[in-house]
């Protein structure tokens, strides 16, 4: 990505001149003509190794600050660069967009639970927002000036920590010189632990900066953090780099472009996660994949999610999409990379096979703009925004629920017969058997949402522990300003419809004006881990019409279907008088919705609904009026937690702990 400045006076940004610097294109545009290679020739052995790198020492550093937006003097436009077989302007009616999901479904949605703003405009377009939740915090990046900014709240939405992530890094570190941004938060699950991530740019050898937490619990203290700065090549920039968890690595792509911004192929690396995770010295091991096929690129790396693990063995899976593969199907990729720590001469990145998908365009007209990348219309101005289209969208999602492995991905298609109009594909790729190889994986189902007029684009998708799927997106029109919106489906619903409908987590207020048009470049949906349900979703939209003032939003929301799968034991029970009223109390417990209480004469009775059962409540106390009186009867108290889906506690009487007391009239 290339930075261009722009003069700033006073608070309005008067843009004087404007240079954009486009990425270049190779020769042969169309990705029939490019992709000449077989892909099942790809095998990659022997992997480059990188010598061992040392976590930065952090001793005396002081927390990181608040990054202040007075010293963001100057805008920054971060170009996007293309990748091979995408040509802007082209004839837009060569390609139909199959598979189309034209209809609104009836709006069942859940609304959002949480929604609350994100990181506003930091002087760089565009944002690249992204970020994830864990058990009691959420995490999301932007990019800034310089580098990244990081915003860490409870789930609530208190704001704990703001601050850049380059200034956990000593001031003479590269990774705090030289930080360039374009951040990933992710949360490992398996080890409760947080991984942040950008690269250190512009000029040769680059780096990739890993800051990987010591705890569950992120802070703005360098001494919380294990933190890497990995040179990862000495002549290839390491462009769009795309992160995933896997339990014997964090697994990385990269879009690279030699020094004179000519494309240099894909580039795929593994780092060592148990080494980092320990503070220990940790290696890289490095594929140039252009060194078969220089024209692979936009790949992703699978990304774990759920307590289940793959497979023991199983390779970290990849994908790509192209369009018009070998003159012509459009296709999903798919590849593994297998990682041996021991004899890294044993690793290999090798090609599984090729997914035909239903047909799609990607083409959008771009007409205008001063790099054809107008796409997507607002309204109010004639500046359109760029779809981004010629890439899959992160993240690559992998589950294993037990009998199956599922994968989800998206991309921007263009929907419109002669014109412009952005729709989300989505995908769910199933392995057959459940083992160490997608070798058997098939296409389980695919969409494309275009609902209706407006354009929906730059999406996320994610799966729950149940199969229910979501999308989120942003949304835009000549009537609809630049919003964002999400919609779904249940595991049950018919395949390849978001029959769920669509619900807002906040409408646009504005356009944005600058003629660079950048948009994303990414988004981000997640899911909870403390129930494996809720989804949480950022991205940007316009508050109010600017140049490039976007903001950032974050909200969740959760089907009723999915059940949490854990809910805490009831902890703390006790109980208290108030005239003649019983007033019990316990500790909120985690992953439980509702709260039931059951009362009984009987000092150790078994909860029962038809027998005992008095009351269902969403709070932490239950008040039982007018339970004392009677100097012969003496009541006692269990309390269990339960999980919103019906039936409501069918799944966890067992999880919930005994708590017996019995009150005697006139005493506390």
């Amino acid at each position: 990505m290339i930075r261009h400045p722009f003069p700033k006076q006073s608070p309005i940004w008067l843009l004087v001149t404007f240079l954009l610097i486009a990425g270049t294109f190779l020769a042969g545009t169309e990705a029939s003509q490019a992709q000449e290679g077989k892909a099942h020739d790809i095998v990659l052995k022997n992997p480059v190794v990188s010598g061992p790198y040392l976590p930065v020492d952090t001793t005396g550093l002081p927390p990181a600050p608040a990054l202040n937006p007075e010293r963001m003097t100057e805008l920054i436009v971060r170009g996007a660069k293309p990748l091979p077989g995408h040509k802007p302007a082209l004839d837009i009616s060569t390609g139909r967009t199959a598979n189309v999901q034209s209809w609104l479904s009836p709006n069942i949605m859940p609304g959002a639970l949480t929604n609350w703003e994100g990181i506003a405009h930091t002087g760089v377009l565009p944002p690249d927002a992204n970020g994830q939740v864990g058990p009691n915090h959420y995490v999301q990046v932007v990019n800034s000036s310089p580098g990244t900014q990081v915003r860490i709240w409870d789930k609530s939405g208190t704001q704990l920590y703001d601050f850049g992530l380059q200034d956990l890094w000593p001031s003479s570190d590269t990774c705090n010189q030289d930080a360039y941004g374009d951040p990933v938060a992710l949360y490992d699950q398996i080890a409760d632990r947080w991984v942040l991530t950008q690269f250190a740019l512009p000029d040769p050898p680059y780096y990739e900066c890993f800051a990987v937490s010591k705890t569950g619990a992120p802070t703005n203290d360098p001494n919380d953090w294990h933190l890497y700065s990995f040179k990862v090549h000495d002549t290839k920039m390491n462009d769009y780099p795309k992160l995933g968890v896997w339990p014997d690595g964090y697994y990385m792509s990269v879009n690279q472009f030699n020094a004179d911004d000519s494309w240099g192929g894909a580039g795929v690396f593994v780092f060592d996660r148990d080494a980092m995770l320990n503070g220990n010295s940790a290696t890289f091991q490095y594929f140039d994949v252009a060194d078969i096929n220089i024209n692979y690129g936009g790949l992703l790396p699978s990304n774990l999610m759920g307590a289940t693990l793959p497979p023991t063995g199983a390779p970290n899976y990849f994908m790509a999409v192209d369009m018009n593969w070998s003159g012509s199907d459009d296709v999903l990729h798919i590849f593994e990379f297998h990682t041996d720590w021991n004899d890294p001469n044993n690793s290999s990145f090798t090609f599984v096979k090729d997914l035909v998908v239903d047909p799609f365009n990607w083409n959008f007209d771009g007409s205008g703009g001063s790099r054809d990348n107008w796409d997507i219309p607002q309204p109010d101005t004639n500046v359109e925004l760029d779809s981004l289209s010629d890439r899959l969208m992160m993240h690559l999602w992998y589950r294993n629920y037990g009998d199956h492995e599922s994968l989800v991905v998206n991309h921007t298609v263009n929907v419109g017969s002669g014109s412009d109009h952005a729709g989300v594909r989505w995908y769910e790729i199933r392995g057959g058997t459940v083992d160490a190889t997608l070798a058997d994986a098939a296409i389980y189902q695919q969409g494309t949402y275009a609902p209706d007029a407006d354009n929906r684009w730059m999406g996320s998708v994610a799966m729950d522990r149940v199969g229910n799927l979501a999308v989120g997106f942003s949304v835009s029109s000549n009537t609809v300003y630049p919003g964002i919106r999400y919609a779904g489906r249940l595991a049950g619903d018919p395949l390849g419809e978001l029959s769920q409908g669509e619900a807002e987590i906040i409408a646009g207020g504005g356009g944005q004006t600058h003629d660079a048009a950048r948009w994303g470049d990414y988004s981000s949906l997640t899911v909870d881990p403390a129930d494996d349900c809720t989804f949480w979703f950022t991205t940007e939209y316009m508050q109010t019409t600017s140049s490039a003032g976007w903001q950032t939003r974050v909200g969740s929301f959760k089907f009723d279907n999915c059940c949490g799968g854990s809910i805490s034991d009831v902890d703390g029970l006790s109980n208290s008088k108030s005239g003649n009223d019983v007033i019990i109390a316990w500790a909120d417990a985690a992953g439980a919705s509702g709260y039931k209480i059951y009362r009984s004469t009987e000092p150790y009775f078994t909860p029962d609904d038809a027998a005992n059962y008095m009351d269902t409540v969403i709070a932490t106390t239950y008040t039982d009026s007018n339970a004392v009186g009677d100097s012969g009867i003496n009541y006692y108290y269990k309390v269990r937690g339960v999980d919103a889906c019906p039936p409501a506690d069918a799944n966890y009487t067992q999880r919930v702990g005994e708590f017996d007391f019995s009150l005697t009239p006139g005493l506390n």
